[in-house]
């Protein structure tokens, strides 16, 4: 694959897809989305291919996704605006690729919709003789006339393509809302409700439905698959395996980590009984199986989901603060993660010009994370804090009028009077204060709580002090070498509350013992 154009590269299959093209080939990948061209318009669509060719004239493959098509009950009260809209993007697309770029390979992905609604596993044969789903009649029947379309553009122009029918496609980046497909709504609300402490999660229907779910990376590599290697008029590109909705929402239940009731709502709109694909012959004619077990996808999404809920939780809650406060800022945010997390930051700093992104190293590091992030910054108050919010927006204020009245350095002690620490195992509480009164001891510090990352600088200190600490001994280390040199810094109580969601990736006990290394060696150094 070298040139490659996605129609419906904005949507949630368009964008992996297009990740997955991008990552695996070196190839120009022209991501073709809804606010680039109105397809239903023949004109916008001949214009933008016409361009397209001019731009790429070597282009050898076209995937097709662009669809209109809501979940839910939205179907039911709009076939004609579907049929419209869907028959005019799929026949002004065919045209295209005759027209200006005829050697293009076309894909073109398609839904399980299109088979009859019954219970036994749907060969590629059904799709002719049959009737879909009623409710869905007319979207169904434009996919089976973007088929048509395609055999006749082969017969008679010799053009090459291919089709594959996808089931319901999951992942990071889904849609979460209550509206959604089953499987991101599901995600949606029970981490919702995990995050917020509900206590009870509706489910539509009785639970016995079942449905045939792929993970977004399973369906980016089978849609590459296809278009490199099929020449089959279409292909059924699945598990071959269907979940009842009552073990999908159990496993989403355990993943999130909710622990309140579930909620059977059988009044709500809940589609057929059961839709399951036969995938013997993708396998027959690729070889091909998806990778991801639903175990696996659920985890993965569930994950990302939470972390995009705390993500954007935390950047828009610090910037809100902020903002209200009158404080002149910027927010440097630096991920070193693999989660997802990035995505997250780059649509909040899409409509926040205050919002800087780094993009951390390989291997990560929360001491070179948070150089990274003191060298990007450009103001003159450093002040480093967690994604988590474990620690006061209230105590960053506090700080900022600490360096503004003349201080250099700003500390927060959770151990001295008025400090506080909210939901946290004792014993780890007791062995973080012993550790820290030795470095407090050893070094003759005016600070109870020198490990804590919580601090603030101003900008001189950082430039002056070098520090080389890769972990979370980083603060320890600028706030010796820096008091050693005889910068002011003064100490005040906080509050700081232990992780309500997600893992930390400090293990305590190493912390500490990295942090005594680092408080010895110096003193070492020092004398």
């Amino acid at each position: 694959m070298k040139n490659v154009i996605v129609t419906g590269g904005s949507g949630f299959v368009g964008q992996g897809l297009v990740r997955a093209l991008r990552t695996r080939f070196d190839c120009s990948v022209q991501a073709l989305g809804s606010s680039d061209v109105d397809l239903v318009n023949q004109k916008a669509t001949f214009d933008w291919f016409e361009q397209a060719r001019e731009r790429s004239p070597n282009c050898d493959h076209i995937i097709h996704l662009a669809a209109l098509y809501l979940a839910g009950g939205w179907p039911v009260d709009h076939p004609a605006t579907q049929f419209h809209a869907n028959m005019c993007i799929n026949v002004n697309i065919l045209e295209a690729w005759r027209r200006f770029l005829p050697k293009a390979k076309l894909t073109s992905v398609l839904s399980y919709c299109m088979y009859p609604p019954h219970d036994d596993p749907h060969p590629e044969s059904e799709l002719w003789g049959t009737e879909p789903e009623d409710y869905l009649f007319a979207y169904a029947a434009t996919k089976k006339a973007l088929l048509i379309g395609q055999r006749a553009y082969r017969q008679e122009y010799g053009l090459r393509s291919t089709s594959v029918v996808l089931p319901t496609v999951y992942g990071p980046g889904d849609s979460f809302a209550e509206n959604a497909h089953v499987m991101g709504a599901l995600v949606g609300k029970f981490v919702r409700a995990s995050v917020n402490r509900a206590a009870t999660v509706e489910v539509w229907g009785d639970g016995r439905q079942e449905r045939e779910f792929l993970f977004i990376e399973d369906a980016a590599d089978g849609i590459i698959q296809a278009a490199q290697r099929s020449e089959t008029d279409v292909l059924n590109l699945g598990t071959g395996t269907c979940h009842t909705i009552a073990k999908v929402a159990a496993t989403i239940r355990g993943a999130s980590g909710f622990s309140g009731l579930i909620s059977q709502n059988t009044n709500r709109f809940v589609g057929v009984q059961k839709r399951l694909l036969d995938v013997s012959r993708v396998r027959q004619v690729l070889g091909w199986n998806a990778a991801t077990s639903i175990e696996e996808g659920i985890e993965r999404t569930v994950q990302w989901y939470r972390e995009s809920l705390l993500t954007d939780g935390t950047m828009r809650t610090a910037h809100d603060y902020l903002t209200e406060k009158g404080q002149h800022f910027e927010l440097v945010a630096v991920d070193d993660s693999d989660d997802g997390t990035w995505e997250i930051l780059e649509e909040f700093q899409s409509t926040h010009a205050d919002v800087v992104l780094i993009k951390g190293g390989d291997p990560p590091g929360y001491g070179k994370a948070l150089r990274q992030g003191f060298n990007a910054a450009s103001g003159e108050i450093l002040i480093p804090f967690n994604g988590d919010l474990c620690d006061s927006l209230d105590d960053v204020m506090s700080y900022i009028g600490l360096i503004e009245g003349g201080y250099d350095m700003a500390f927060g002690s959770r151990y001295m009077k008025g400090g506080q620490i909210l939901d946290h195992p004792s014993a780890k509480v007791w062995l973080s204060r012993l550790g820290n009164q030795f470095i407090q001891v050893l070094h003759g510090l005016e600070c109870s709580d020198v490990t804590n990352t919580f601090k603030a600088y101003r900008r001189e200190v950082l430039d002056e002090v070098r520090s080389t600490a890769n972990g979370y001994d980083l603060g320890l280390e600028i706030a010796i070498k820096a008091s050693r040199r005889g910068y002011r810094y003064k100490t005040i109580p906080v509050v700081w509350s232990a992780r309500q969601h997600g893992v930390s990736k400090m293990v305590l006990a190493k912390s500490l013992v990295t942090h005594l290394r680092t408080a010895l060696g110096i003193w070492l150094m020092g004398r």
